[in-house]
């Protein structure tokens, strides 16, 4: 029973610790989006307001 019990523990976390590590790179790759998208914003910007001078 007790080792039974410890298996399924161990499955728990190992799934919350998978399903962490998912979080992570979804947070990381929404990051890097957002920096690419705000650079792109700003440069886009930059060049209408060098096209208008």
């Amino acid at each position: 029973m007790g080792r039974h019990l410890l298996l399924q523990m161990i499955v728990l976390f190992s799934s919350l610790r998978v399903q962490r590590n998912q979080i992570m790179v979804q947070m990381l790759m929404q990051d890097r989006f957002l920096n690419y998208y705000i650079d792109f914003c700003l440069s886009y910007e930059k060049f209408n307001s060098l096209k208008k001078t």
